[in-house]
């Protein structure tokens, strides 16, 4: 259990974390589609990448997000840890997709187009994830978190 309950202020931290990530994944999606970079490149911002959100996170988890949604929302409980579990999966996910990307040497026309498109399915998985936890904290707490998520 967090030692703290989650206030305005490490909402809207999160939040901000939620755009500073969508940055570094809207590069990566224009890296993988224009395929200039060299793969060490690629799995450089991959690796960046996996540890921003492994420590997003860490974030949310310490700050009592998933603590204080399910006492803010408690019908919604199943949704909420459904949502926590979450974050041990997206990871794994993040951790295969930095071995893809490891590779040594150049990448194949199938090899860059596997990195790709696992990279879309994983950063949807992700988007609907934030979404959801984002929907939750406007009706936990009425908040308007705009164009910060």
């Amino acid at each position: 259990m967090a030692a703290t309950r989650l206030n305005r202020l490490n909402r809207e931290r999160l939040c901000h974390e939620h755009g500073a990530l969508d940055e570094l994944v809207t590069t990566l999606y224009r890296v993988l589609a224009e395929r200039h970079e060299t793969p060490q490149r690629v799995s450089h911002l991959l690796s960046d990448l996996t540890e921003r959100v492994a420590a997003h996170f860490k974030d949310e988890e310490e700050a009592g997000l998933f603590e204080d949604l399910t006492n803010h929302l408690p019908h919604h409980a199943e949704e909420i840890a459904k949502l926590e579990a979450e974050h041990k999966t997206l990871m794994d996910e993040f951790l295969a997709l930095n071995a893809l990307a490891t590779a040594d040497g150049e990448f194949s026309a199938e090899g860059w187009k596997e990195l790709e498109d696992r990279f879309r399915a994983l950063t949807t998985l992700m988007c609907h994830h934030e979404s959801r936890e984002n929907d939750l904290l406007v009706t936990a707490y009425d908040d308007d978190i705009g164009n910060k998520d």
